[in-house]
């Protein structure tokens, strides 16, 4: 009961300081135990039976053989074969998702709902909520940048941009990426983001979009597990 007490502890404190994506893994003597961030962005599938856990279930099937859950499929695709599956949703037999916000303990299979505590943000003003969010992306952005440069994605958008507003301050060695395509799409995310760079003194670099050969698209869609058809 104390080492649970003292994970409890652990989880909550990086919960409070982390943002994005994450993922938290604590091992003991007795047990595995694997905890989602609130949006569980990073995808983690795990194998009840054999007690795996991967980010796919492409990876799970190198250690052991899945089975497709037909009903699953079925049921999903029996308007539009291409559509993707709804979040959560694992269409193999014997393999789950961790949903956001819960930690599984790998061995015994069982699965907690984390509260994550915001109740100091629960009546701030949106200006406190903002500088809060941008404070831990900057944070977060920063410690990255230790290891070593970075590239990051700039378009029009102001979710792009919003990131780069959080690192202004504290990175400095970053590039950053825009996606020209052929025809005349993202030629706006090209001149704002080549606008943005230029008045900022940035680092900035146009790739150029490639089309994906047939083997490229199959080798994807195995390394996704086939999440659409």
């Amino acid at each position: 009961d104390n080492q649970l007490n003292i994970e409890a502890e652990i989880t909550d404190e990086i919960y409070k300081n982390l943002c994005g994506r994450f993922l938290i893994i604590l091992k003991n003597v007795n047990d595995i135990r694997i905890t989602t961030d609130p949006g569980s962005q990073l995808a983690v599938v795990y194998d009840e039976c054999n007690k795996i856990v991967a980010s796919s279930p492409a990876i799970i099937s190198t250690c052991c053989k899945i089975e497709k859950n037909d009903e699953i499929v079925k049921e999903v695709t029996r308007f539009d074969n291409t559509i993707w599956y709804p979040f959560g949703l694992v269409p193999y037999e014997k393999i789950k998702r961790i949903l956001p916000g819960r930690r599984l303990n790998l061995l015994s299979g069982e699965i907690n709902s984390i509260q994550y505590q915001v109740d100091n943000l629960l009546n701030a003003s949106p200006k406190t909520i903002a500088k809060n969010i941008f404070d831990r992306v900057s944070s977060n952005i920063y410690a990255i940048s230790k290891s070593g440069p970075l590239k990051a994605h700039l378009t029009a958008g102001y979710d792009s941009r919003m990131v780069l507003s959080s690192c202004l301050l504290t990175v400095d060695n970053i590039t950053w990426q825009t996606i020209k395509l052929d025809n005349t799409g993202a030629k706006i995310d090209c001149e704002v983001a080549k606008k943005i760079t230029n008045v900022l003194n940035l680092k900035h670099e146009i790739i150029f979009f490639e089309n994906a050969e047939k083997k490229d698209i199959e080798d994807w869609l195995e390394r996704t597990s086939y999440c659409i058809k």
